[in-house]
């Protein structure tokens, strides 16, 4: 079962940080894997996301047992 969330952060800084990430994945990459990976985010597949200075990585859960990790620089 699911955990509830509230979408991309309950209260105004998260929701700053949110738009924030919004424009550098936009920048950073194709409309294609950005709707895939927020496809990913709204299934609970994410299970960590670290964002560094020009990168933003993440642990996903795909089909295969062991996570995997992406990041986009």
């Amino acid at each position: 079962m699911s955990r509830p969330r509230k979408p991309y952060g309950p209260n105004p800084p998260g929701r700053l940080l949110a738009t924030m990430i919004k424009v550098l994945a936009a920048e950073m990459s194709d409309q294609n894997r950005l709707a895939r990976g927020r496809r990913y985010y709204n299934e609970d597949a994410v299970i960590d996301i670290v964002i560094g200075h020009g990168s933003v990585t993440a642990e996903v859960r795909g089909s295969r047992y062991d996570p995997y990790v992406v990041t986009i620089e």
